[in-house]
């Protein structure tokens, strides 16, 4: 399964847990 995230150049296609890695680092 795949999710879209909001990254720094818009929303960003990733593994559910590359995503949790991704969101962590945009929160903080």
């Amino acid at each position: 399964m795949s999710v879209y995230m909001r990254g720094p150049k818009g929303l960003i296609k990733a593994s559910s847990f590359t995503a949790l890695q991704i969101d962590q680092t945009s929160t903080l």
